[in-house]
């Protein structure tokens, strides 16, 4: 039968374990191995504040990132506006253009009418 005393001797403990690491990791290594023995508590503090700091940055670059693509976005809609607003304005003097040449000849066809008019009355 084992007992309690022979089961602690057989069973590796934290401090057996054995690292060749160079001397100021093994003091850290070291630290971090009491706290995590010691303190356990710690280590999960550790972990939950980084893990909300790296959430937190991961944050800011995401909003710096979406605020960059509505910056692109708000350019592109302006740029579009820009080169609809110059379509229409080529649109609207070419329709000017149209309409004075279409008055003209409209002016030209009433004189016409008027000079044929003018003859058929003269005639009678």
């Amino acid at each position: 039968m084992i007992t309690k005393t022979q089961e602690k001797q057989s069973k590796p403990q934290m401090s057996d374990i054995e690292i060749n690491l160079p001397a100021g990791a093994k003091r850290l290594s070291g630290a971090l191995t009491t706290m995590v023995v010691q303190a356990p508590h710690l280590i999960a503090l550790l972990l939950v504040v980084g893990g909300f700091l790296w959430h937190l940055e991961t944050l800011a670059h995401r909003r710096e990132l979406e605020a960059d693509r509505a910056q692109i976005t708000n350019q592109l809609r302006i740029d579009t506006c820009h080169d609809v607003q110059e379509r229409s304005i080529d649109a609207s003097n070419e329709l000017s253009k149209t309409l004075e040449e279409q008055c003209k000849a409209f002016y030209e066809m009433s004189r016409s009418m008027d000079k044929l008019s003018d003859a058929i009355r003269s005639k009678m």
